[in-house]
């Protein structure tokens, strides 16, 4: 197959949705099949596809519609004769949308890892320019199938798969030495886009509260966002400054999981959290907000504990329960490590896309 995937993200911005596309198109191309990753020029998204290997193509991408950027990717579609287009946000399935039905590309597919549109009229029209959508949680399937729109045959779910026992790319990071953290603190860590869904407001909050019961714990928040400013000032509203890091956007959280002590993820908002699976597969236990598929990673009182999404104080005794007892913060991590290598591997991801993505083809290549 020749495959492409299409995401608009802004230059400065890495997510989940990214991770997943590149490490999708890695293991596609993996197994002998042509992959193209077409994104904003001197993004991150395409310069770690880049760093992998991948062909990518820049592309001035800003509104929905533009006869500029469509016609140069029908031009594209036709000369690569890709048989595929996957597509992550909405505006980038109207505009590549058009271009693959327009260069008559076989199957355009729309891959939601987060929730990305409700019960209205342009999203239907929108998802028309689709054959079928890719979601990596049962959550996200059953909150479309509510619509009445589509045939439960239309929307699969493919967990997302990561690399375990990845250990990075051997450059050395000592959070410790590198952010003044004191020997014998405690490492609470989060991590993620900084935006609203994310909820890392309530991260702090909790902070706040714990550092009242134990001023020697030290939080840390990966990831870079339009909200680095705002949280930043918050930590000093709250008197809490000198007990978090900002980490800011890391290429490489690997080095960073096996040095925390608890993972924590208080967002709004979620698919199926990449960076829970990541924490897990270090064998490290973890803290989540009740929303989107994590019940489908973190198992209550097994791998972690799950909390109710802006309960500060749940959020704090969940973490003060796990930080102060060695023995569950080892069991839960075990667990975690086992669950992750049993069933959300890389291997089986790619493997589960291919399969899905070639049957799909092949059915509507018949049809045609």
């Amino acid at each position: 197959m020749n495959i492409a995937f299409l995401n608009s993200i802004p230059p400065d911005e890495w997510g989940g949705g990214e991770k997943w596309m590149v490490s999708a198109a890695e293991g596609l191309k993996g197994r002998g099949h042509y992959v193209v990753l077409i994104g904003k020029p001197d993004s991150f998204f395409l310069r770690r596809a880049q760093q992998v290997g991948l062909t990518t193509v820049p592309l001035k991408i800003a509104g929905d519609f533009g006869p500029i950027v469509t016609s140069k990717l029908i031009r594209l579609f036709r000369r690569r004769k890709i048989d595929c287009l996957i597509a992550n946000f909405n505006k980038d399935i109207r505009l590549g949308g058009v271009a693959a039905r327009l260069a008559a590309v076989p199957l355009v597919i729309s891959r939601n890892g987060y929730p990305l549109f409700s019960r209205r009229l342009k999203y239907f029209l929108t998802y028309k320019l689709v054959d079928k959508i890719i979601t990596n949680t049962a959550v996200i399937k059953n909150r479309y199938s509510s619509y009445g729109w589509f045939k439960d045959d239309f929307i699969e779910v493919i967990p997302n798969g990561i690399k375990v026992n990845n250990m990075g790319n051997g450059i050395g990071l000592n959070l410790r030495q590198s952010f003044d953290i004191p020997g014998d603190d405690k490492i609470i860590l989060t991590a993620g886009r900084l935006t609203r869904p994310k909820g890392q407001v309530y991260f702090l909050k909790a902070a706040q509260e714990l550092l009242k019961r134990d001023p020697s714990l030290s939080f840390l928040i990966a990831g870079s966002g339009v909200l680095d400013g705002k949280l930043k000032g918050l930590s000093r509203e709250l008197g809490i400054e000198s007990r978090v890091r900002f980490l800011g956007y890391q290429e490489d959280p690997y080095q960073i999981y096996p040095q925390m002590d608890l993972f924590v993820l208080t967002s709004l908002e979620e698919g199926l959290p990449n960076s829970i699976m990541e924490a897990m597969s270090f064998g490290k236990a973890v803290v989540a907000t009740d929303v989107g598929g994590v019940r489908e990673l973190v198992e209550d009182g097994v791998t972690g504990y799950v909390v109710e999404p802006r309960d500060v104080q749940g959020i704090a005794d969940a973490i003060w329960a796990l930080i102060n007892n060695d023995s569950f913060l080892k069991a839960f991590g075990d667990a975690g490590r086992k669950k992750i290598t049993e069933q959300f591997s890389m291997e089986r991801m790619v493997s589960s896309l291919e399969d899905f993505l070639q049957e799909t083809l092949n059915t509507k290549l018949g049809e045609g």
